[in-house]
């Protein structure tokens, strides 16, 4: 199926930025992108006029939980990747429990991706995090562990200090202190939908995180909030101080270079996968909604 969006205000996250133009694109990936696309030598199945319309690269959530999502869905991933498509998520990352991979899946179909293995600090001594964080090292795997408060936030760092181990540092709840040591740590960050202000306040973190030149995404941690609440905990930001392209890119192209998925998603640009949110307003604001959706050229 070949399709053209016309007319859109593209939010490409490259480094063209934001410009007014048209994309090709059919279930191989995205042809082309430019301000006026000439798609005569292509038989169109359909043209979108996007005139009022904004164009983001598909939704990327780097943090779901299966294990609590599957009370709902019967363990049926065929339903949650129905219901995060209808939300505007074209990849997701499905974590499963400790010491188990994460679960990278792009709609219906699994990811090509690094490993990610779920570490939980609860219950373990630091011998055994040292020891699983080392064990990771040697493999080459990246580890992922939500952080709840500054004493673990400083165990954590201290053992990944010592073991060179490559960590995801998920939630940091009530570490919006520690700012100098997690910029030194050199980690990317996980950020999730949070109730708290101030120096607690996620996207407060997020958003200082982001200008320390920390890769820093955005997840709406289902399911513990919707899946349409993806784009608002990342709007929230904004409020904060980011530009709505600076918060877009916590669930786009940084989510996807958390989850090594950024060769094929996280950009409007020629060769990517054909995953496209498209939205009636600025993404980042509350009252804009989802309107369509593309996943892999397929037009929902």
């Amino acid at each position: 199926m070949a399709l053209l969006i016309r007319n859109g205000l593209l939010y490409t996250q490259t480094a063209r930025g934001t410009i007014r133009g048209d994309i090709l694109l059919d279930e191989n990936g995205i042809l082309a992108v430019a301000e006026q696309v000439d798609a005569s030598s292509v038989m169109l199945d359909h043209i979108i006029d996007a005139d009022d319309l904004h164009v983001c690269p598909g939704l990327i959530d780097p943090h779901m939980h299966l294990v609590r999502a599957a009370r709902y869905l019967k363990d049926d991933l065929s339903a949650l990747g129905d219901a995060a498509l209808a939300a505007g998520v074209t990849t997701s990352a499905l974590w499963q429990g400790d010491g188990e991979q994460c679960i990278i899946r792009h709609g219906h179909a699994e990811a090509a991706a690094p490993a990610i293995v779920q570490l939980k600090m609860e219950d373990k001594n630091d011998d055994q995090l040292r020891q699983a964080m080392l064990e990771a090292a040697d493999k080459g795997v990246r580890l992922g562990c939500e952080i709840y408060g500054t004493s673990a936030a400083k165990r954590v760092l201290a053992l990944q200090r010592e073991t060179d181990c490559d960590l995801v540092l998920v939630h940091l709840t009530d570490c919006g202190d520690m700012l100098g040591e997690i910029v030194a740590s050199g980690c990317p960050v996980i950020l999730g939908a949070c109730c708290r202000r101030g120096t607690t306040s996620a996207y407060e973190l997020a958003a200082k995180l982001q200008r320390a030149g920390v890769t820093v995404a955005m997840t709406g941690d289902y399911p513990s909030t919707r899946l349409h609440h993806l784009p608002i905990s990342a709007g929230l930001c904004v409020k904060e101080g980011l530009s709505a392209e600076e918060a877009l890119r916590m669930i786009t192209i940084d989510a996807a270079k958390l989850l090594g998925v950024d060769g094929v998603a996280g950009t409007i640009e020629p060769g990517k996968r054909a995953d496209l949110t498209l939205f009636d307003g600025n993404p980042m604001m509350l009252a804009s909604a989802r309107v369509i959706t593309v996943s892999g050229g397929e037009l929902l």
